[in-house]
């Protein structure tokens, strides 16, 4: 990657990191863009520094007479551009800086935040609307080009809707979209490096620990993995009725014509999940994402056994008196926890 491509990159870095929505997921990914290379430390201490100097200028600036030197506690930590702080002894003469230095670090922070701020806001950053459910929530949102969404449980959206695009970030959880066509406005959903593009269907998609599944019911959508800033991503074709799970290696498995699992899998918009021979613990899992009071499998010996019905997300008791009377599993209510024994 070259030299301007790695000082954009760290501009956004920088832009996403003065954001609310920082995550642990983007702190770890942040981490292992600084660690791969010693020129993305640098670029991106460089930014920084930029803003701060911006920030002690505005500080300088405010109320303090011409030709007078302010305190040094006005001036915060003093730092070389790679970051190491400069020690300043109490005995030291701080000499009041030409205005041609000030006026060189005032264009350079100008422009470093004429950048910034004009990222934050193509990105949406501070200005996207946002939806969330908490844990067993479901809602549902009317978006302004006429689409639909249902939020699942704990999810997540950030919705920007531009001029040639309507852009959805899936930050957490599953969401199901209803898009209105526009066919100058192509519908875009990411999550995570993943993107799902569609001008008008409806479909789902789900963020898990394994990936991204989406679930089309209507209509076609395309699926872009991989990618960057030299690689053209890879994009899978999905027809209504099928179902894809990507890989981390962004690989694409996809099942046709598998509409009877789709309504299975769908029906927590009825506030509903549905099992068909899954195993018992796939099926706690699934319980566990809609109720903060969790079910624990404590022995391993009934993880597999494979259960089959339709339960209400928030009616936990119908789901374990059933296993109490069909399986070979103890029940055991704890205050902040269910645990399941084999009998």
């Amino acid at each position: 990657m070259d030299s301007e491509s790695i000082e954009e990159m760290a501009r956004r870095w920088f832009a996403k990191r003065q954001g609310s929505a920082w995550s642990e997921a983007d702190q770890a990914a942040f981490d292992a863009w600084i660690e791969a290379a010693i020129a993305h430390r640098i670029h991106y201490v460089r930014v920084e520094t930029a803003w701060e100097q911006l920030a002690r200028l505005q500080a300088l600036g405010a109320g303090v007479p011409e030709g007078v030197v302010p305190p040094r506690s006005s001036w915060g930590d003093q730092r070389f551009p790679g970051g190491e702080s400069l020690p300043l002894k109490s005995s030291a003469v701080v000499e009041p800086r030409s205005r041609t230095q000030l006026g060189r670090y005032a264009a350079a922070a100008v422009l470093v935040v004429s950048v910034i701020a004009t990222y934050i806001y193509s990105t949406g950053l501070l200005t996207d609307d946002r939806y969330s459910t908490p844990v067993g929530g479901l809602d549902s949102v009317a978006l302004d080009d006429g689409s639909h969404v249902i939020l699942n449980t704990d999810s997540r959206i950030r919705v920007a809707l531009r001029e040639h695009e309507r852009r959805i970030s899936l930050t957490q959880g599953e969401a199901f979209f209803d898009v209105a066509k526009d066919a100058s406005r192509p519908f875009v959903v990411e999550a995570g490096d993943k993107r799902i593009v569609a001008v008008g269907t409806k479909f789902s998609v789900r963020r898990t620990d394994s990936g991204v599944q989406v679930v089309v019911t209507e209509g076609s959508v395309r699926v872009e993995t991989g990618g960057g800033a030299v690689l053209r991503p890879k994009e899978t074709l999905l027809k209504a009725g099928s179902i894809a799970q990507t890989a981390e290696d962004d690989d694409v498995s996809v099942r046709p014509d598998v509409s009877s699992e789709i309504d299975k899998l769908l029906s927590w918009r009825e506030g509903y999940v549905a099992f068909e021979t899954m195993t018992l613990a796939e099926a706690v899992a699934e319980f566990n994402r809609y109720n903060a009071r969790k079910i624990v499998i404590a022995s391993p010996t009934i993880g597999g056994l494979r259960i089959s019905g339709k339960f209400r997300t928030d009616n936990t008791d119908a789901f374990l008196w059933l296993l109490q009377k069909g399986f070979p599993v103890d029940v055991e209510r704890r205050q902040d926890e269910i645990v399941l024994n084999a009998r």
